[in-house]
């Protein structure tokens, strides 16, 4: 059955992430910094230089993942997920779809060593306690 929670005490969060972060570093550092048990990624804008995208191989449980790296620079058209509490530490899931000019989109799964390359800008919600 679905969770279904009444989030309360909620803080708005902006956070700006400059040329050469990690994506997934920067987002854990921020949410270390602001003392959140979780961190909901609303939306997102900016660019990056190197993307890693994840994908199942099947549908197998839990599913073995196929890395994909693609080179940018790419144009962030939309960036969502959670930064998270887990008992390893922050656990980062992130969506997104990736434009280069007019060519090209990429979307899926975004995964750990993606680069920011003239910056990014996300809306997020936070929680606490």
């Amino acid at each position: 059955m679905a969770e279904c929670d009444v989030l309360q005490h909620n803080e708005t969060v902006y956070i700006r992430m400059e040329p050469g972060e990690e994506m997934f570093a920067s987002l854990r550092e921020c949410a270390m910094k602001g003392g959140w048990r979780e961190l909901w990624v609303i939306n997102g804008v900016g660019s990056v230089r190197e993307l890693v995208l994840v994908y199942p191989k099947n549908v197998a449980l839990p599913p073995k993942i196929e890395r994909v790296r693609i080179k940018g620079p790419l144009e962030i058209g939309s960036l969502s997920g959670t930064v998270r509490v887990e008992e390893s530490g922050y656990h980062v899931h992130l969506h997104g779809a990736f434009f280069r000019k007019a060519e090209n989109g990429y979307g899926g799964a975004v995964g750990e060593e993606t680069v920011i390359f003239k910056g990014a800008e996300l809306f997020c919600l936070a929680r606490g306690d």
